[in-house]
């Protein structure tokens, strides 16, 4: 199964049906640090058509709206960044590296028209499918609200089942600011309804061939194609489909001149099972 918005997405209408904010106070203060520095996000907004109110509750998780900071990861913005996505910038501003984040990771280029379930796929493909191959709702959506049991990644590709993710949120900041401010909104408004359901995450995505199997062949295509090896900066091969093996699979369909979306899918799939049997083939 691929991680599709249309795969996910009745999956996200569920979770929204049925969350619970489990921390008011806390998801009310960072939707006031989100509103505090709106002017930032709602010129972003304005730029490249992303909801104002969805860019800053990513900078909020990457940031705490840190304007020295850059949206993609945390980094400063003024500088090279060394986390995930590496080797990106330095930029003129924090608008500037704004702008780059949200045409690099497709923000602007959203699978249907922005609503509350699109954020969630978004939100959740910005920070990495990888939680699904756990079996839980990811805190990087859930935290702070009933769908959030637990676990993450506490470094890029490190897994801890027994860490607890002691931020907010975005669902449950996104929530509260609309609560705070009626006429701020995404999509049709979402009124929770008062019975709770819990609701399984689906499969881990890319289940034919694996995500560490994807991962793994990309780096051996992208040294095996690249002049300056060295230079590469190759996956982490840990199973978290994230922005990082998204971009290198975005690299790749340019390469096979197929259909550039970062997702693995069924022609993408073909295409690197093709390139390895060529490779085999050049080997002694």
């Amino acid at each position: 199964m691929t991680a599709t918005y249309q795969n996910l997405k009745g999956e996200y209408e569920r979770l929204l049906a049925s969350v619970k904010i489990t921390n008011p106070s806390g998801a009310a203060a960072a939707a006031k640090t989100v509103f505090e520095n709106g002017n930032r996000y709602i010129a972003a907004g304005k730029a490249t058509g992303v909801p104002w109110p969805l860019i800053g509750v990513l900078d909020l998780r990457e940031s705490d709206c840190d304007p020295t900071k850059a949206l993609g990861q945390g980094d400063p913005w003024n500088r090279v960044s060394v986390n995930v996505p590496r080797g990106k910038g330095p930029f003129k501003s924090w608008e500037d590296a704004a702008k780059y984040y949200i045409h690099y990771d497709g923000l602007d280029d959203p699978p249907a028209p922005y609503d509350m379930t699109v954020s969630c796929y978004m939100g959740e493909k910005w920070n990495g499918f990888g939680p699904r191959n756990r079996g839980i709702n990811t805190g990087y959506l859930w935290s702070f609200t009933s769908h959030y049991t637990g676990g993450k990644y506490v470094s890029d590709g490190v897994w801890n089942p027994g860490a607890f993710d002691k931020q907010p949120g975005i669902i449950a900041v996104l929530l509260k600011m609309f609560e705070i401010d009626p006429s701020i909104k995404i999509g049709s408004i979402i009124v929770p309804s008062d019975e709770h359901f819990p609701v399984v995450p689906l499969p881990a995505p890319y289940d034919e061939k694996g995500t560490r199997w994807i991962q793994s062949r990309l780096n051996i295509l992208m040294v095996a194609n690249n002049d300056k090896p060295d230079t590469l900066n190759l996956l982490n091969v840990d199973g978290n489909y994230g922005r990082q093996t998204a971009a290198t699979v975005k690299d790749f369909q340019r390469w096979q001149s197929i259909a550039v979306d970062g997702e693995a899918g069924d022609e993408t799939l073909k295409a690197m099972d093709n390139e390895l049997l060529i490779l085999k083939g050049k080997l002694p």
